[in-house]
C-alpha cells in the first residue's frame, strides 16, 4: 500500500437504563485507501525476455458500522443480551495496467474501475443465559445475518495494433 492516509472516527456511549439493564451504543467511519504498484518483466519457457507489465490498483474503501448491545438482567439466574449491527459501504477500485513488449512497444493496455455500490451487511442476534448453580448454566444463543454484495467492473480495454473494447461484468452475491 502506498502512503494514503486512512481514518477512522468513532463515537460510543454505555449507559445504565437501569439497576439490571445496560445499554452500549457505537457507530464508527472507517476509511481505508490503499494502492498497489506491480512490476513484471515476462518471459518464454526458453528464459528470453518478451515483455514488461506495470499495473496500479488504487482502492477507496469507505464504511459506516452503527452497532448496539443491550444486557439485561431480569432476575440473579438469568441474563438476557440482545446485539445488531449494520455496515453499509461505499467502496471502490480504479485500476491502470500496460503491458509493452520486449522492444518497449505497447502490446495492451486496460483502464477500468470497480464499483461495489450497494454492499452491507446486518446481524441481529441475542443469547439467554440461565445459571443453575455456580458450576452449571446453559445458554440459547440465536443470530440472524444477511449480507449483499453489488460489483460493477468497467475496463478500457486496448489491444495493439487497434482493436478497442469496453467491458462491463455485474455482479451480485
Amino acid at each position: 500500500y502506498s502512503e494514503r492516509i486512512g481514518w477512522t472516527l468513532q463515537a460510543s456511549r454505555s449507559m445504565a437504563l437501569s439497576d439490571t439493564a445496560d445499554l452500549s451504543m457505537d457507530v464508527q467511519t472507517p476509511n481505508i485507501l490503499g494502492r498497489g504498484e506491480i512490476r513484471d518483466l515476462l518471459y518464454n519457457n526458453a528464459g528470453d525476455l518478451t515483455g514488461a507489465r506495470y499495473q496500479i490498483g488504487q482502492s477507496t474503501n469507505v464504511s459506516l458500522q452503527g452497532s448496539a448491545h443491550l444486557s439485561w438482567r431480569p432476575n440473579s439466574q438469568d441474563v438476557i443480551n440482545l446485539n445488531a449491527q449494520y455496515v453499509p459501504a461505499w467502496n471502490k477500485t480504479d485500476t491502470v495496467q500496460y503491458e509493452a513488449i520486449a522492444t518497449t512497444a505497447l502490446r495492451s493496455s486496460l483502464v477500468g474501475r470497480t464499483e461495489y455500490d450497494d454492499n452491507y451487511t446486518a446481524e441481529v442476534g441475542g443469547d439467554w443465559e440461565h445459571r443453575f448453580s455456580q458450576a452449571l448454566s446453559v445458554k440459547l444463543i440465536g443470530l440472524i445475518s444477511q449480507s449483499n454484495v453489488v460489483q460493477q467492473d468497467v475496463y478500457d480495454i486496448f489491444t495493439a495494433p487497434a482493436a478497442y473494447l469496453i467491458r462491463t461484468q455485474d455482479r451480485t452475491t
